[in-house]
């Protein structure tokens, strides 16, 4: 998939945050002089797939949309932090049994209206919410409902 739009320079300590929760390897460079961080403002996608699968998608196809959802993503660190220390086998379960990750000791490392992301080394998965969600709270409910699926036998 080829991306297009127009790419600037930004400082943005949100994310900087979330940069580094999904490479943390780049701490170690991340406050170098000639290092920045780069928002694409994307236009469109074109994706070629193979013979006779070329489609071109419009920003709205590929972009979460965030309105509404401003108490979330404040306090995306927090829940974050807080799944990470005392949820950690919820987690698990989330990349392994709903996500095919395979065993290991996974992490999250952000999460949106849509979704969350999860990290286990190189392997990065992303678990689709029921629906779109706006506030913690019902991140909260979403995440024990996918821990509940996630228990429930195959």
């Amino acid at each position: 998939m080829t991306l297009s739009g127009r790419a600037e320079k930004v400082v943005d300590e949100a994310l900087r945050r979330r940069f580094l929760a999904r490479h943390p390897e780049s701490a170690f460079y991340a406050d170098f002089p000639d290092f920045a961080f780069w928002r694409l403002r994307v236009e469109g996608a074109h994706y070629i797939g193979g013979f006779g699968r070329i489609v071109d998608f419009a920003p709205v196809e590929l972009l979460v949309d965030t309105k509404g959802a401003g108490d979330l993503l404040a306090a995306e660190p927090d829940i974050v932090e807080h799944m990470n220390q005392d949820h950690a086998d919820a987690i698990r379960l989330y990349a392994t049994r709903l996500a095919g990750g395979t065993e290991g000791v996974w992490r999250m490392s952000g999460i949106d209206p849509e979704g969350c992301d999860l990290i286990c080394e190189r392997d990065a998965r992303r678990i689709r919410f029921a629906g779109s969600i706006a506030t913690p709270g019902e991140a909260r409910a979403e995440l024990v409902r996918l821990v509940n699926a996630a228990r429930e036998p195959d």
